[in-house]
């Protein structure tokens, strides 16, 4: 394990390496490697948006940022240490979907100022509810509808819908991105999105 290499066939990259004694215990006869260390090897060599989406998901629902940060202090000095520290410092917690990462990076490197993910804003009756992205002072919503949406059916859609009905009600602006506005194959897509939350954000 000490000797990384990669081997490829038909499209399929298998990567090994990396430190044996982070693998957890073997599971089916399997060794497994903890999330946070999978997270260290696989990062630096995924573009940068992938690399904290995935680095998100890992903060979300496996560890602490201390954690994170350990490890990535553990690589100081190893191949892809420099591109690890720049990923982590995007990395953010409560984000639910790689495309609310893709989004927020968007925002951010497109000048708008970067919003908070996964907070809970109330309605005017005080009734809080869980939203993808916010900008508490200009009271600005940004939902992204994902197939998960679709999936789940009807009951999912009523209560977004009613989430969003409500909170409008309260005076917040609420815009909702769906399939295809974030596509990295679209950069007009992309440029519409950004537009749409500018105008969003500075009432226009």
């Amino acid at each position: 394990m000490s000797v990384g290499r990669v081997r490829q066939h038909d499209g399929l990259v298998l990567t090994t390496g990396g430190d044996a004694s982070a693998l957890l215990p073997a599971w089916d006869g399997l060794r497994l490697q903890d999330p946070v260390s999978a997270w260290c090897d696989l990062a630096p060599g995924l573009p940068h948006v992938d690399g904290v989406a995935l680095g998100d998901a890992v903060r979300r629902h496996h560890a602490s940022h201390e954690e994170m940060q350990v490890a990535v202090d553990l690589r100081s000095g190893c191949r892809g240490a420099r591109q690890l520290r720049l990923v982590l410092a995007d990395v953010r917690h409560q984000v639910d979907s790689p495309m609310e990462t893709e989004a927020r990076l968007l925002f951010v490197s497109s000048g708008l100022p970067e919003p908070e993910c996964g907070r809970w804003v109330p309605d005017a009756t005080g009734r809080l509810w869980q939203v993808d992205m916010v900008w508490f002072e200009q009271r600005v919503i940004v939902e992204y509808d994902g197939d998960v949406h679709r999936l789940k059916g009807q009951d999912q859609w009523r209560h977004d819908e009613d989430k969003r009905t409500r909170l409008r009600e309260a005076g917040w602006t609420v815009v909702v991105l769906v399939g295809g506005s974030l596509d990295r194959h679209r950069p007009w897509a992309r440029e519409e999105t950004v537009d749409r939350v500018r105008r969003a954000l500075t009432g226009r």
